[in-house]
């Protein structure tokens, strides 16, 4: 296996280095962890940012730095492909780490992609370097946006009468699991709760007609984004003026992004589908996405998100207007934006002005 993604990589990093006068970073996130290894994994629970296992790259070496009980487990499964060096010490002596660094970085300055008491929180910085996906990490998103996809699509193939939104997220999650993705976000509302909540915490609330499926589901670090209308039955034709407004506005939150655009003004362009179709307040009920990658989002779009739209950058937008919502996970590339989620098997919505597609309400 060659190093070629962990190379362009500890250039990128080296070169921060360089740049900020230090001479070291250490990693201590799940997603910086994730991004410098080419995908590893340094989480035991998903409950927190920071993982169990911290990468520390100098002008010269790269170590990971955890305890024996993780030691074994990342030379075998995380790391293996890398050019690392490992340092381990007991778990019940965890100031061992602190004092490796120090004998590693001796007098020199050193920055991480979170608080650490040895260390200059960079986590600014070091995110910039993770926008422009290597051609390694398109091909792992390609994959995640596939299977997250399918395991939408089949989650929702499956509904019927009485499932509880805890049952369907159960459902959601074993088909992400079962594609070697995980399940960051299963989020699952029906009938009324649709329109009443804009993040549906799933309950014990039993499907009569409509649902809301939302999965954010990780692979390899990176997470894509993807949600789905469902109806059991005839559509509402209320529900379904909506779901075509909100799909037009999703329409043009897509075609807008462009590399090196400001996401500002493609926000702005958002805002104003929003008043073309009808609902020119929904924008604030909910915020409308943004860059994502290594996080769940980056940073959201706003009217003061100035940063613009780099070379292969992952980005979902996910507009939502009462009752229903548009989204699913793109690439933007040099020959155009890529859809990794895009729906298969799905009824699609035509949307006037646009050669794409959006996907509209299933009806079962």
């Amino acid at each position: 296996m060659t190093h070629k993604e962990f190379d362009e990589k500890s250039r990128r990093v080296r070169s921060l280095m360089e740049r900020e006068g230090l001479g070291a970073v250490l990693f201590t996130t799940q997603a910086g962890f994730s991004w410098i290894t080419c995908g590893g994994r340094n989480h035991v629970s998903l409950a927190s940012t920071k993982g169990c296992t911290k990468v520390l790259m100098t002008r010269d070496k790269t170590y990971v730095l955890c305890s024996l009980i993780e030691l074994y487990r990342m030379r075998d499964e995380e790391v293996s492909h890398l050019p690392v060096e490992f340092v381990g010490f007991d778990w019940f002596e965890p100031e061992k780490e602190d004092e490796a660094i120090k004998q590693i970085v001796g007098d020199t300055a050193v920055g991480a992609d979170d608080a650490h008491p040895l260390a200059k929180n960079i986590a600014k910085q070091l995110s910039l370097l993770r926008y422009s996906l290597t051609e390694e990490e398109v091909e792992r998103y390609r994959y995640l946006g596939m299977q997250a996809e399918e395991a939408i699509r089949t989650t929702a193939l499956s509904l019927r009468q009485g499932q509880t939104e805890n049952e369907i997220a159960g459902c959601l999650s074993r088909e992400a699991y079962a594609r070697h993705l995980i399940p960051t976000l299963a989020l699952i509302a029906v009938d009324d709760r649709i329109a009443k909540y804009r993040h549906p915490i799933p309950t014990d609330r039993k499907l009569q007609k409509t649902a809301l499926l939302v999965l954010c589901a990780k692979y390899g670090g990176l997470i894509a984004s993807v949600s789905r209308m469902v109806s059991l039955g005839k559509i509402d034709e209320d529900l379904a003026k909506r779901h075509e407004a909100v799909t037009f506005v999703d329409s043009v939150f897509i075609h807008e992004t462009k590399i090196g655009v400001p996401y500002s003004a493609i926000f702005e362009k958002g805002v104003e589908a929003y008043k073309a179709v009808g609902f020119p307040d929904e924008w604030k009920l909910h915020h409308q996405g943004g860059a994502t990658g290594y996080e769940g989002r980056d940073f959201k779009g706003s009217f003061t998100s100035h940063q613009t739209v780099q070379p292969n950058q992952a980005v979902a937008w996910n507009p939502s207007i009462t009752g229903t919502k548009s989204e699913d996970t793109f690439l933007c590339t040099e020959s155009g934006n890529v859809l990794v989620t895009q729906a298969k098997n799905w009824p699609m919505v035509s949307v006037s002005g646009f050669e794409f597609e959006r996907p509209g309400i299933l009806c079962l």
